[in-house]
């Protein structure tokens, strides 16, 4: 987002520079490679500036967004719930650690 949107619930929370570098390593590591080690772009939506990449991995009703989102947390070392099939579990363990200056 270019700025912050207001119809969302955000919550800010910080990582260690290590438990951060481990989770851009979790996030580069579920996107589909070409053969040049591209990822793949499915598609594009213009009005809104999104792109959409092929993934490793299947997406189901037990392995949805929530969860890969948990486990990219539990990657950077950030409290996840066991289950965390909806958002709010996520949102309910996340310690907030930012300032709000």
């Amino acid at each position: 987002h270019q700025k912050l949107p207001q119809t969302v619930k955000i919550k800010c929370f910080g990582v260690r520079q290590q438990g951060y570098l481990n989770l851009v390593k979790f996030i580069k590591n579920t996107f589909k490679l070409d053969n040049q080690g591209q990822k793949i772009r499915l598609s594009y939506d213009n009005p809104v500036n999104v792109s959409y990449f092929d993934a490793k991995g299947t997406y189901s009703i037990v392995r949805n967004c929530n969860n890969w989102t948990a486990e990219g947390l539990g990657s950077a070392e950030v409290t996840t719930p066991l289950w965390a099939g909806l958002s709010s579990a996520i949102l309910w363990h996340l310690e907030n650690r930012c300032d709000k200056n």
